[in-house]
């Protein structure tokens, strides 16, 4: 329920609002009922069209994107339209850190706060980006126990939410969000942020768009900025659980480390999935 009393739907990954979308054949209202608000009558379809054959209705269409080679292939597919790189502004000297893969979320999840922890107490700004809601509020949780500052970004936070990313570049700074997928605010960092190394991404699970995940590691390391970059992966999410399920299991019986770490081959498995998803 938002600040006008009206049942908005959440977007599970993003975080973000969809306030003009409703839930159909009386789900809505019937939540509406739940929450004791105003109920509202549903919403009647016209007619409906999907983004694909919507944007084909245009004689001339582009755009521009950060993450357009990854979905080549489906460019030509529904629009006919090619990908051409443009060479960067200046060159990119983000440090991209071996994949670290582990037996359990829970494991993951600890491993995550430790590091968390070091870069903060260098003065490192760090963006740890989760799948969802859910996964941002329990590593939030590990964070808590273990008495590490930082900041929660979900849909609580909507009308702030530009001034929340943009704090993220401030000296050992640690913001907890859901995929950073659409959020245009850019990520300033100040002198001392720069010299501890800039802004250290750190990717929870890997998502089922490839696409997603690049959109989380350019937020930092942007315009020539010193950045790195770190993905974490378990046997418990939810890419291969749904897709891999033997995977899943081989990699919990695999042979591990005392905090749970299995080998990073496992990592190439993963991306073969991602692959194929």
């Amino acid at each position: 329920v938002d600040e006008e009393n009206k049942v908005v739907i959440i977007d599970e990954f993003t975080g973000r609002r969809f306030a003009e979308r409703t839930w159909k054949d009386g789900l809505h209202q019937a939540v509406e009922a739940k929450e004791g608000v105003e109920i509202r009558s549903e919403n009647d379809s016209a007619a409906s069209i999907t983004r694909q054959r919507y944007f084909g209705l245009y004689e001339t269409i582009c755009g521009l994107t950060g993450t357009a080679a990854e979905s080549a292939g489906e460019f030509w597919h529904f629009f006919r339209m090619g990908v051409e790189p443009v060479p960067l502004h200046r060159p990119c000297l983000r440090q991209v850190y071996p994949e670290r893969v582990f037996q359990t979320q829970g494991a993951m999840y600890e491993a995550i706060a430790r590091d968390g922890r070091e870069r903060h107490e260098g003065w490192q700004p760090v963006l740890v980006g989760t799948r969802s809601i859910r996964a941002s509020e329990a590593l939030a949780q590990v964070f808590d126990e273990q008495g590490i500052p930082y900041t929660l970004l979900t849909a609580k936070q909507d009308a702030e939410e530009s001034a929340i990313v943009a704090m993220a570049g401030q000296p050992g700074h640690v913001l907890l969000a859901t995929n950073m997928a659409g959020r245009g605010t850019h990520i300033e960092l100040v002198g001392e942020s720069e010299q501890a190394g800039g802004l250290h991404v750190i990717c929870v699970e890997r998502n089922e768009s490839i696409r997603i995940d690049r959109q989380l590691v350019g937020r930092g390391a942007r315009q020539g900025q010193a950045g790195s970059s770190q993905s974490f992966v378990s046997a418990d999410d939810h890419l291969i659980v749904a897709h891999a399920p033997d995977l899943s299991r081989r990699m919990r019986a695999a042979k591990s480390d005392a905090n749970g770490e299995i080998s990073a081959k496992f990592g190439e498995d993963v991306s073969e999935v991602q692959k194929m998803v």
